[in-house]
């Protein structure tokens, strides 16, 4: 869509070219046009803003697309051969390839003092990385809209990995949670998932792979998905 971006800033400059020309019939006659001519500068402006706006708004609809939101009728590898898991505080089910392997560790909060105690599950099948985590979230956090505070955390999140690149993120609701679907790029893999935030409790569940193998895992990261039912952690 650069074409028209660049159709737009052009009428719009050479709007600007027009109203700044020399008035021919002399001073007074300018002073009395200033009016109507600064009039025709701010709709230019405005037009040109709010063009560019809905690009903008167009090319993020068509990001959002590609995101694995499916249907589950899509061919390669599923989750028939896993189990049902779930940790000794019962915070979550879940079907995995294997015994996961659990760690804690702790996220610094952008201007803040404090950190979030963060819990994660993770387990290998061959070059996959499977894993579910959750964190208890501020209160001050809770104040946000649920679209808000799920934007706010995958960017925390994202912005301690290293070079990672956000491909592609949906709102929607899962199970009656609000949730966030997303997916992102780095070093040769691609990750995709799942934020739910379930009251005060925020889930994170993703897949990792290597970046060819994208058409063939989408059936598997939505059953994967469809396979979680979080509970209220204690």
């Amino acid at each position: 869509m650069m074409w028209a971006r660049f159709l737009i800033f052009n009428l719009f400059f050479s709007k600007i070219k027009s109203i700044l020309q020399v008035n021919p019939w002399g001073r007074m006659r300018g002073k009395i046009f200033f009016s109507q001519k600064l009039s025709l500068l701010v709709g230019a402006l405005f037009a040109a803003l709010l063009g560019a706006y809905g690009l903008h708004e167009f090319n993020k609809g068509k990001k959002a697309e590609s995101i694995h939101q499916l249907g589950g009728e899509e061919e390669g590898p599923g989750i028939e051969t896993w189990s049902r898991c779930s940790p000794e505080n019962g915070s979550f089910t879940v079907c995995l390839p294997n015994t996961p392997e659990y760690r804690a560790k702790e996220l610094s909060i952008p201007r803040s003092k404090n950190n979030l105690l963060y819990h994660e599950y993770q387990c290998l099948e061959n070059d996959k990385v499977i894993s579910v985590s959750y964190t208890a979230l501020p209160d001050n956090w809770l104040k946000l809209s649920p679209k808000k505070l799920l934007k706010r955390t995958i960017y925390l999140l994202l912005s301690h990995l290293k070079n990672t690149r956000l491909s592609g993120q949906t709102l929607k609701t899962f199970k009656s949670y609000p949730a966030l679907d997303f997916q992102y790029r780095a070093h040769g893999r691609e990750t995709a998932g799942m934020l739910v935030l379930c009251e005060n409790v925020l889930y994170k569940l993703e897949i990792s792979y290597l970046t060819h193998e994208h058409d063939q895992m989408r059936r598997q990261i939505a059953q994967f998905i469809a396979s979680f039912e979080p509970s209220k952690v204690s």
